[in-house]
């Protein structure tokens, strides 16, 4: 028999992050088109809206999910 497929981690996705509690780090566009790579808490899923803590703003934030270009874990 052949050997088992290595198990691939991938990172979490926001519902394992909102789930979780866990931070993530987003990069993210701006109304203005300026792109800035912001670190979220306190994540609440509200489509097509992400609600956070900003560690960059030092504020609750909404984000539009349509100007969240990537999503890494923190």
């Amino acid at each position: 028999m052949g050997e088992a497929p290595a198990v691939q981690r991938h990172p979490p996705t926001r519902a394992h992050a909102i789930d979780a509690g866990q931070a993530i780090t987003v990069e993210y566009v701006a109304a203005s088109g300026k792109q800035t790579v912001r670190t979220l808490s306190r994540l609440a899923l509200d489509p097509p809206y992400l609600e956070a803590w900003c560690h960059l703003r030092e504020a609750e934030r909404v984000f539009p999910l349509s100007r969240i270009h990537s999503i890494m874990p923190e």
